[in-house]
Formats: C-alpha cells, sequence, structure tokens
C-alpha cells in the first residue's frame, strides 16, 4: 500500500492510501471521535490544512448553527413521513443528533455528518454546505 501520513498539531494524522483523492483522520469534539474526510486533487499543502484546522478551531462556536439548519431542513422536507409524524419540534432532532463527520472539498465547500440518535432506526443526517457556511442540501443516508 502506498500510504502518505500528515501531522497536524490541529487535525492530528491524516492518511492518504492513493486509492483515493482524500486524506483520512480523526478529530475530538465534544470528547467524542469525529471522522475527518479531506478530499483533495492534488497534493495536500499548508494552505489547505491551515483553512481545515481554522474550520475545526472555529467549530465549538458554529456546530449547534450546522445541526440547526440540517435538522430544521430535514424537518420541513420529511416531516409528515409516518416516523416522524409524532416529531413536531426540531429541537427534539437537534437533541437526539451527534456529530459523526466533516468532510471538505478542494473548493471550501464542506459535509457535516450527524448520528441520527435512533430518529431514522440509525441513519446519517447529511447537510453539504457552501464555503460561506450556508446550507445547499440535506438528507437522510444509510
Amino acid at each position: 500500500m502506498n500510504e502518505e501520513v500528515i501531522t497536524h498539531p490541529v487535525l492530528g494524522t491524516l492518511v492518504k492510501d492513493g486509492k483515493f483523492p482524500w486524506w483520512i483522520g480523526q478529530v475530538y469534539f465534544g470528547g467524542a471521535a469525529v471522522e475527518l474526510l479531506v478530499k483533495t486533487q492534488r497534493e495536500m499543502n499548508q494552505l489547505a490544512l491551515e483553512k481545515v484546522a481554522s474550520f475545526i478551531k472555529g467549530l465549538p462556536e458554529k456546530e449547534i448553527q450546522y445541526r440547526c439548519q440540517v435538522a430544521y431542513d430535514i424537518r420541513v422536507r420529511d416531516g409528515d413521513t409516518v416516523a416522524l409524524k409524532e416529531i413536531r419540534d426540531v429541537d427534539q432532532y437537534v437533541e437526539r443528533m451527534a456529530l459523526n463527520f466533516i468532510g471538505f472539498n478542494d473548493d471550501g465547500s464542506f459535509q457535516i455528518g450527524y448520528d441520527d440518535g435512533g430518529l431514522f432506526a440509525g441513519h446519517l443526517m447529511n447537510g453539504y454546505f457552501t464555503a460561506s457556511g450556508e446550507l445547499v442540501e440535506s438528507e437522510i443516508a444509510g
């Protein structure tokens, strides 16, 4: 296997096995491990690392905003399905969601995935965001 490894003070160890265009690592948020994926079409450079590190450092202040956006979008779109008719309050979604992974793209856009806390029988609630943090789309996956 042709692995490349980078160690960063904020991001920890990132590994790329050469088969895929992304680096894989783990960061900790609220005491829990969160998978980190950084997609690059070329070699990882210091600027890309620092952009991701800056995002991770700012996450404690912004994560609840991202989580609320994903929960609200899914509730509005899918709220009348049989499984969700009993859960009317978006706050119930937000309380049960737990950060599971963060993915970054070359263009600065990102994806945040949340464990659903049993709302959808163990699926992920994903949000796709622009580089400026605007929610583009959400989905229930897995």
